[in-house]
């Protein structure tokens, strides 16, 4: 299944000059636990520190079974339980921006306020000479809905038909009894026909939000004698199908939503496309964004004389002002500035990043602080600050930290195979690690020529993050990715 993913921005992670905020990485002491009704319930962690909002990824694990309905850059969780009984959630999390990853922390919660469900899933599939496969539902119970997981795409028809290439398929079916998950089933569906698939199309569509709040798709899938279906799988485990119209006009929840675009020509499917969908317009005290952030380091053409460049990595969804603390009691709002020490020394330099932001419903202002530290590195390599010249990431003539890198993996969601691409200023080797919602390395391996195909059949569900780190294991980049 191709994706086309809304990416978030990471933050660099660099070498011998980066610069990290905490002194150590925050811990988490507590999960605080509502209970809710028809077995949901609301857990907010207890976290002893400080981790950035925009840039921190929540790993949050249930046993024996649950979903989880918020989104994973959300710190609390929203979550629904299928049957009554004892539950155990664990979290964790990773900040990408400070290169933290949390202990697991783990709690038990009881449900008790579902109603009784009583069924059973089971279903029998087979393939026509043109490679239709037909299923055939024959499971039991009284106000049953069902979703299909089939070959990476989810139908909610009681026997859906389906264009399947051949070979091995292994095909899941969930029961639902009045809206709670009471059975389900996976078969191994084997698909061997002489004709071949003749069914071509390409799915994908756009989006955008007015300041109402509603979000307009716009469909530009290409193919012939085309139907849609449109699936909201921001819950995974359970998708919903919100429209059948060619170009649907939505009214989803601020935030991030994940829309899946099946097509199907002449009634057979041949094609789907996900793509996140962000809608922006509510209270612009909550949609401001600041991010303070920069590195510090010596100019290489005139190293030992006491001059430090700064390159500034802040940003914000506005209109951004800043204020330079140089630590000796001097400011400066220009976004360039140079300063001259009276005295050299070992200072601590900070930086105001301001946002002002507007939407349609009015105008916030937001900020973030960031300071320098590694005045203590600069001591014991025996330099003295004289002066300081904020410049541009494009200026030449100093030694400048591997910044020119990207990072890419499809498809996301992983299915049976991950290709990842990946390129660097320098290309020199290149390893990737790809560590799974506990911290374990699940995969590593090198990139030739930059690019790898690797198996991640075996993969468990959940989130994983993908890292790439050069040849003295210095992390490059960071990039989120789930099954």
């Amino acid at each position: 299944m191709k994706t086309n993913f809304f990416k978030k921005l990471i933050g660099l992670t660099l070498s011998v000059f980066s610069i990290s905020a905490f002194a150590q990485c925050p811990t988490i002491t507590n999960l605080n636990v509502i209970l809710g009704a028809n077995g949901t319930a609301s857990i907010t962690p207890v976290i002893s520190g400080t981790v950035s909002p925009t840039m921190t990824m929540y790993y949050w694990q249930i046993s024996p079974s649950g979903s989880l309905n918020s989104n994973p850059f959300q710190s609390q969780g929203e979550f629904e339980f299928y049957s009554n009984g004892t539950y155990n959630v664990c979290l964790n999390f990773s900040d990408s921006l400070n290169g933290c990853l949390s202990t697991q922390y783990c709690t038990t919660l009881t449900i008790s306020n579902l109603p009784a469900a009583s069924c059973h899933a089971d279903f029998t599939a087979y393939s026509d000479s043109n490679c239709v496969t037909y299923f055939n539902n024959t499971s039991t119970g009284n106000n049953i809905t069902y979703d299909w997981l089939i070959n990476g795409n989810h139908y909610t028809s009681i026997n859906p038909i389906v264009n399947l290439p051949n070979g091995n398929h292994s095909v899941l079916l969930q029961t639902y009894y009045v809206g709670q998950l009471c059975d389900s089933i996976s078969h191994n569906v084997n698909v061997a026909c002489s004709g071949g698939n003749t069914v071509s199309c390409v799915a994908n569509f756009t989006s955008f939000t007015d300041s109402t709040c509603v979000t307009y798709i716009t469909n530009t899938s290409t193919g012939n004698n085309l139907t849609y279906e449109w699936y909201d799988i921001t819950n995974n485990n359970i998708p919903t199908l919100i429209s059948t119209a060619t170009n649907p006009t939505l009214n989803l929840p601020q935030g991030y939503s994940i829309l899946q675009l099946a097509t199907f020509s002449n009634g057979t499917f041949c094609d789907s496309v996900v793509n996140y969908v962000y809608v922006d317009c509510g209270n612009p005290a909550t949609s401001c964004q600041a991010y303070s952030n920069f590195i510090v380091f010596p100019d290489s053409v005139n190293l030992g004389s006491g001059i430090y460049s700064i390159y500034n990595f802040s940003s914000g969804n506005g209109t951004i002002s800043y204020l330079w603390d140089f630590g000796d009691g001097t400011t400066s709002s220009q976004i360039y500035p140079s300063h001259q020490y009276a005295v050299p020394g070992s200072y601590i330099v900070c930086l105001t990043t301001t946002v002002l932001y507007s939407n349609a419903v009015g105008t916030s202002t937001c900020s973030s602080t960031y300071c320098d530290s590694s005045s203590v590195q600069k001591m014991a390599a025996g330099f003295l600050m004289s002066q300081v010249n904020v410049i541009p990431l494009s200026v030449t003539g100093i030694k400048q930290p591997e910044k020119e890198i990207s990072l890419s993996a499809f498809p996301n969601p992983i299915a049976d195979e991950l290709t990842i691409e990946a390129i660097t200023s320098n290309n020199n080797a290149i390893i990737y690690v790809l560590v799974d919602a506990l911290g374990k390395i699940a995969l590593k391996g090198n990139l030739n020529n930059s690019k790898a195909t690797i198996n991640t059949s075996n993969l468990e569900k959940g989130f994983y993050s993908l890292s790439i780190t050069n040849e003295k294991g210095h992390k490059l980049k960071t990039i989120k990715l789930v099954k």
